[in-house]
């Protein structure tokens, strides 16, 4: 029974990267996002005060990640599962959202993605440690 449970998480795996991969390509469209611009000098990451960590995304419902970060800049929903992408300072931060047994969908795994192509690989810690824009940072940030 333990093999089976763990094949079917794996292949639940490979179905949301499948399904993440599929919506960004069918987004990208060949036009470059304003959004997508290279990190600024104020974007600076500090590993000791991170604005963001995985664990204040992971088992979050779709609208308390919207209170974190604001609106997504893409939200793409699937039978029981859901994909979010929030564009943060440095990075996309794509977010899968899904149900258990038909209850509430909650986040369960995270991915960064460069902001360009020309861009070195997005890490998740560090997209989420740089946090928002400055301009969505909010008054006084």
């Amino acid at each position: 029974m333990k093999t089976y449970r763990s094949l079917a998480a794996t292949g639940r795996r490979a179905m949301w990267l499948a399904f993440g991969a599929a919506s960004l390509a069918a987004c990208a469209g060949g036009q470059t996002s304003p959004a997508a611009v290279p990190s600024t000098p104020e974007a600076v990451y500090d590993a000791s005060r991170p604005a963001f960590r995985m664990d204040d995304v992971i088992g979050r419902t779709g609208p308390e990640l919207d209170a974190l970060f604001g609106a997504p800049a893409l939200v793409r929903a699937e039978g029981a599962g859901e994909l979010r992408r929030y564009d943060l300072a440095v990075c996309g931060l794509m977010v899968l959202l899904a149900s258990e047994s038909g209850g509430e969908r909650i986040a369960q795994e995270l991915y960064a993605s460069a902001p360009s192509s020309d861009a070195p690989p997005a890490d998740a810690a560090r997209c989420l440690g740089v946090g928002l824009k400055r301009e969505s940072a909010g008054p006084g940030v």
